[in-house]
C-alpha cells in the first residue's frame, strides 16, 4: 500500500491476521500516498484452496489480465532450518500449486513470491535436495511469466533487522523484471557500490519509544506493553551482554548499534486461531532486563506506529512476526 499499489483482496485463514487487517482497514488510515489503507480490500477469511480464481477476481472487482501484482508464498515451517525440513514431502509445502493455480486464473501483470532462505535446497516429493525450488520456479514460468530470484537480506534495503529470504518477482511474458540492487551496507564492511547508507540499527527503529507500560497498565501506545518475568529469569537476561544469546532461555540480546535478530512468527495457531503460549519468545531488549514488547518487535519490522495487533502478548507477537 505505502508503494501505491491498491490491494482489492486478501486471502487469510488464521482468523487474528484477518481481523488485524480488517481493524487497521477500519481506522481508515490516509497514507502519504493519498489513498486509505486496505479501503478497497477485500478479505477471505479462509484456506487457499478452498478460493477459486473466479472468486477472488469477483472480490478484486478485476477481469482476467487486469491486476498488477499477485503476491504470496506457501507457509515457511516445512523449508525452514528450524523444522523438519520436509519441504514438498509435506502438505502445506504443496499449497504453492494454490498460488499457481490462481496465477493462472487472475493473470496478473507480475508477481511477487516469498519464502524463507531454506526454500533453497528444500527437498521435493522424491526427496530430491533442491528439487523444491526448481518445482516452484518451473511452475510459475509455465504459467507464463518469466523470473528472476535472489537470497535478500532485509537490512540491505533499510530494514532494522537481520532478515534473509527468497524473493521471486516475475512478469507475464517473456522479459525477466531486474531486481531492485541493495540500498544499504553493513557499516563493519568496505561500502558497495550502489548503496547510500549504513544499515539501519536498533537504536534507530527504537528511537523516541517512551517508556514501555506494566502488565495491566494502559500502554502510551498500542502494543507497547513489558512481558512480566520472574526473578531468575530477569537475572538470566541481566547477566547476558549485547549481541550474545542466553543460553538458558535460548533468546538473543539485541545489540544497539546492529540490525536486530529476526522477528519470527513462533509457535502453531491453536484451533480457534489464537497463539500458543510458547509462540511470544522474542529477543530480548538491548538495555532494560525484558524481552521485546509487541510494539518494539513492530518498529523493527517497520510496522508504523498506528498499525495495530492483537492485545494478547501470544497473537500479537505472532502476527507481528
Amino acid at each position: 500500500e505505502l508503494a501505491g499499489l491498491e490491494t482489492r483482496a486478501a486471502v487469510e485463514w488464521e482468523a487474528y491476521a484477518c481481523r488485524t487487517l480488517r481493524d487497521n482497514a477500519d481506522s481508515r488510515r490516509l497514507l502519504p500516498t493519498g489513498a486509505r489503507y486496505l479501503e478497497a480490500c477485500e478479505v477471505l477469511e479462509r484456506s487457499v484452496r478452498d478460493v477459486t480464481g473466479d472468486e477472488l477476481l469477483a472480490a478484486a472487482r478485476l477481469e482476467p489480465g487486469e491486476a498488477a501484482l499477485l503476491a504470496g508464498g506457501p507457509p515457511c515451517v516445512t523449508f525452514s532450518v528450524a523444522g523438519k525440513r520436509e519441504g514438498l514431502q509435506a502438505e502445506t509445502g504443496r499449497l504453492f500449486e494454490d498460488y499457481v493455480r490462481l496465477l493462472r486464473d487472475v493473470q496478473p501483470a507480475g508477481l511477487i513470491f516469498e519464502n524463507v532462505k531454506g526454500l533453497i535446497n528444500a527437498v521435493d516429493e522424491s526427496g530430491e535436495r533442491g528439487g523444491a525450488f526448481r518445482r516452484i520456479t518451473n511452475a510459475l514460468e509455465d504459467a507464463g511469466y518469466a523470473l528472476t530470484a535472489r537470497l535478500v537480506n532485509a537490512a540491505d534495503y533499510g530494514v532494522p533487522q537481520y532478515r534473509e529470504r527468497v524473493i521471486i518477482l516475475g512478469l507475464r511474458g517473456r522479459r525477466a523484471p531486474a531486481f531492485p540492487e541493495p540500498t544499504h551496507y553493513d557499516p563493519l564492511r568496505p561500502q558497495p557500490l550502489g548503496t547510500s547508507a549504513p544499515w539501519p540499527d536498533v537504536r534507530s527503529a527504537l528511537a523516541g519509544l517512551p517508556p514501555a507500560a506494566r502488565p495491566g497498565e494502559a500502554p502510551p501506545i498500542p502494543n507497547h506493553v513489558a512481558r512480566r518475568h520472574g526473578d531468575e529469569v530477569v537475572r538470566g537476561f541481566a547477566a547476558t551482554p549485547q549481541g550474545k544469546r542466553n543460553p538458558a532461555y535460548k533468546r538473543d540480546r539485541l545489540h544497539w548499534d546492529r540490525p536486530a535478530k529476526v522477528i519470527r512468527a513462533q509457535g502453531k495457531p491453536k484451533a480457534d486461531g489464537s497463539g500458543q503460549r510458547h509462540s511470544s519468545h522474542q529477543s530480548i531488549h538491548p538495555e532494560e532486563h525484558r524481552q521485546l514488547t509487541v510494539r518494539e518487535c513492530a518498529r523493527i519490522q517497520t510496522f508504523p506506529d498506528w498499525y495495530v495487533f492483537p492485545a494478547t502478548f501470544s497473537n500479537g507477537y505472532r502476527i507481528v512476526g
